[in-house]
């Protein structure tokens, strides 16, 4: 559905500006916020948030590769102010912590 792939592209586009909310998305893409939630969770099998999420945490993932960049500025980079909190993210989406970089 193409308002589903332009919301997803949106949510790409935003990974490390912050999520950009349901109802900017919505009015962007010109469907209601509902309508979205819906033909989202249709296509991609996750809510709009549990897809930014993942999709964050796979950059980070790759980001982690570079072994110059602190877990902290990782964790700044995708808005966690709270390096534990992107730690527990990290945990539950990979089954490891994120200094075990590998």
């Amino acid at each position: 559905h193409r308002t589903a792939l332009k919301a997803e592209r949106m949510l790409v586009n935003s990974l490390t500006t912050g999520f950009p909310g349901i109802e900017l998305i919505a009015e962007m893409v010109r469907v209601s916020p509902t309508k979205l939630k819906s033909i989202f969770k249709i296509q991609f099998g996750n809510s709009l948030y549990q897809y930014y999420q993942e999709k964050q945490m796979i950059l980070a993932k790759e980001l982690l590769k570079n072994e110059s960049l602190s877990i902290k500025e990782i964790a700044l980079t995708f808005g966690y102010e709270n390096q534990s909190k992107f730690t527990a993210a990290f945990k539950k989406k990979f089954g490891k912590l994120p200094s075990e970089r590998n």
